[in-house]
């Protein structure tokens, strides 16, 4: 009871400090991906950009169809970055990893390819609303840890592919954050993880800053699901520095 307190007013104060909503009808603010052109990880990018001015509050709801698509399901080619100090909100959306996204849903901005020293960060927060969730891709790049080898013991559409790793690694995971002082995942559904459905790695050690609640993993019934590596995310992890 107390932590969904805290969450409740972290997320009140966000929208009543920040103005996130609109003052015309139905129009989306600027921390809301609805409110951008590019495709749908642009969009989302430009929504956390934006999400100082809201308090640290990013506002995902379904996507609205449009010229481009008519879709309602946001499809991401690469994986959202959340600095300090935000919270991500989906309010009924589905988050989907598109068949070119070889990458996590959401992982902390500090770390990833390039980041040679993972630096703390603080205060993020992933909370959904109604029905949230995260769905991975039809045809995955690659799925499992780094003990599988795609085409052999886990599936990948990058398997034989010169220049792409052919084992699963940490960017099968589906929310990966490290080294981050008080977070909080909560109220999600996860559909079709690529390999473990989270990974906390050094992330508030001293265990009393942070928490996950109501994450649920679930699996389609799928030809492509039922080649898809069962292990931990923390087997996942291995080949990263975090």
């Amino acid at each position: 009871m107390k932590r969904r307190t805290m969450l409740t007013l972290l997320i009140g104060v966000a929208f009543l400090g920040g103005g996130a909503v609109s003052s015309v009808a139905n129009e989306p603010t600027a921390n809301d991906p609805n409110a951008y052109t590019g495709t749908d990880s642009e969009r989302v990018e430009k929504a956390v950009a934006a999400s100082a001015e809201f308090g640290g509050l990013v506002r995902i709801p379904a996507r609205r169809p449009d010229a481009d698509s008519p879709r309602t399901h946001w499809l991401l080619d690469r994986a959202i970055l959340l600095p300090s100090n935000t919270t991500l909100l989906l309010e009924n959306s589905v988050l989907k990893l598109s068949d070119n996204c070889r990458d996590n849903f959401i992982r902390s901005a500090n770390a990833g390819p390039g980041i040679a020293k993972v630096e703390p960060l603080e205060n993020i927060f992933v909370v959904g609303v109604g029905n949230a969730r995260l769905e991975g891709a039809d045809r995955p790049r690659a799925t499992g840890d780094s003990g599988k080898r795609l085409g052999e013991r886990t599936y990948g559409t990058d398997a034989g592919k010169e220049g792409e790793s052919q084992t699963g690694d940490w960017r099968n995971i589906g929310i990966l954050f490290a080294k981050v002082k008080n977070f909080g995942i909560e109220n999600l559904t996860v559909a079709n993880s690529h390999c473990g459905g989270f990974r906390l790695k050094n992330a508030s050690s001293d265990g009393s800053r942070g928490f996950v609640s109501t994450v649920r993993n679930v699996a389609k019934s799928t030809a492509n699901s039922k080649r898809r590596s069962t292990k931990t995310a923390s087997t996942c992890a291995k080949a990263v520095g975090i």
